[in-house]
C-alpha cells in the first residue's frame, strides 16, 4: 500500500507539474507522513529496547555474575579464617570442626573452579593461580591437624600460615571487586546517559512529527473541508434566494474545484433551459394576444354587419 501511495503521489507530481495538486495526492501524502512518523518512532523505540536489553544482559550475566562469584569466594575464605580462630581458641568440638571444615573445603574448591570457568574471570584466575596455591596448602595442613584432632598442630598451622595464605588472596579479590564495581558503575552510567539522550530524541521526534501531522491536517482542512463548506453555503444561498446567478466560484485544479466547476456548468444549463422556456412562453403569449385582437376585430365586424342588416 505504501509503495502504491508513493507511486500515485509521484505520478501526480510528474503529470501535473506541481506536487499535491489533487485531493487524492494530498490525502495519500498525509497518510504516508503519518505512517512514516509512526514507523520512525517505532524504530527509535525498538533500538532503545534492544540497547537496553543488551546492556541489561551484559550487566546481569557478566558483571554481576563476576561480582557474585568473587563475593562468594571471599565469604568462604573469611569463613575459613573465622573457623581457624575458633579452632585455635578451642571453641568447637572436633565433630563440629570436622563437619564444618569438610563443607568449607569443598565450597572453596567449587567456588575457585567456578571462577576459573567464568569467561570474565578465567584470565584473572590464571594470573592469580600462584596466589591461590598457599590457600590450598593451608587447607591441607589444617585438615591434617583436624584429622589428628590436635589443637596444638591445628593452632600452629593457624599461627604461622593463616595470614600468609589468606591475606594475599583476599587482597586480590578485593582489588578485583573494586575494579568490577567501577566497570559496572561506568557501564550503568553510559546506559543511563544513552537512555537519557534517546529519551530526548524520542520526545523531540514525537513532538516534531505531531506538529507536522497537525499542520498537515489543518492544511487539508483549509484546502478541502473549508472549500466544500463554501460550496454548501453558496448552494444554500441559491436555494433561499432562488437566484441561480450566485454560483460557487472556486479556483484551482483539484477535485473540489472540479465539483464547483461542474455545479457552475449545471446551473448554466438550467439557466439556458429556463431561458428557452421563457422564450417559448413569450411566443405563446404573443400568439394569444394576436388571437384576442383578431377575435375582437371579428366581433366588431359582426356587430357592424348586424346593424347594417337591420
Amino acid at each position: 500500500w505504501l509503495s502504491q501511495s508513493m507511486f500515485t503521489i509521484g505520478s501526480s507530481f510528474d503529470d501535473g507539474g506541481t506536487m499535491l495538486r489533487t485531493v487524492r495526492s494530498r490525502i495519500l501524502f498525509f497518510s504516508f507522513l503519518s505512517v512514516f512518523a509512526l514507523s520512525a518512532v517505532a524504530l527509535l523505540s525498538w533500538s532503545i529496547i534492544i540497547k537496553a536489553e543488551d546492556a541489561a544482559e551484559q550487566l546481569i550475566q557478566n558483571r554481576l555474575t563476576e561480582s557474585w562469584l568473587l563475593n562468594d569466594l571471599e565469604q568462604d575464605l573469611r569463613h575459613l579464617q573465622d573457623l581457624s580462630f575458633k579452632i585455635k581458641g578451642q571453641l568447637l568440638l572436633w565433630d563440629e570442626i570436622e563437619e564444618e571444615f569438610a563443607a568449607l573445603s569443598e565450597s572453596i574448591l567449587a567456588k575457585w573452579s567456578a571462577v576459573k570457568q567464568n569467561a570474565q574471570l578465567s584470565q584473572w584466575a590464571e594470573e592469580h593461580e600462584s596466589v591461590y596455591e598457599p590457600v590450598g596448602l593451608y587447607l591441607e595442613k589444617l585438615g591434617k591437624g583436624i584429622r589428628e584432632k590436635s589443637y596444638y598442630q591445628a593452632g600452629k598451622t593457624v599461627d604461622f600460615q593463616l595470614f600468609p595464605a589468606l591475606s594475599p588472596m583476599l587482597e586480590s579479590i578485593s582489588a578485583r571487586e573494586v575494579a568490577s564495581r567501577a566497570r559496572i558503575g561506568q557501564e550503568s552510567s553510559e546506559l543511563l546517559e544513552y537512555l537519557g539522550s534517546q529519551q530526548v530524541s524520542l520526545i523531540t521526534g514525537f513532538i516534531v512529527f505531531l506538529v507536522a501531522i497537525v499542520l498537515m491536517a489543518l492544511w487539508l482542512r483549509k484546502l478541502v473541508i473549508i472549500r466544500l463548506q463554501r460550496i454548501e453555503q453558496d448552494l444554500r444561498l441559491m436555494d433561499e434566494c432562488s437566484d441561480l446567478a450566485n454560483t460557487p466560484k472556486l479556483t484551482g485544479s483539484d477535485e473540489v474545484a472540479g465539483v464547483a466547476a461542474a455545479l457552475v456548468r449545471l446551473v448554466g444549463r438550467f439557466e439556458a433551459f429556463i431561458g428557452d422556456i421563457r422564450v417559448a412562453s413569450q411566443s405563446v403569449n404573443d400568439r394569444s394576444a394576436r388571437l384576442d385582437s383578431q377575435a375582437e376585430e371579428l366581433e366588431s365586424a359582426s356587430q357592424t354587419t348586424q346593424r347594417q342588416i337591420q
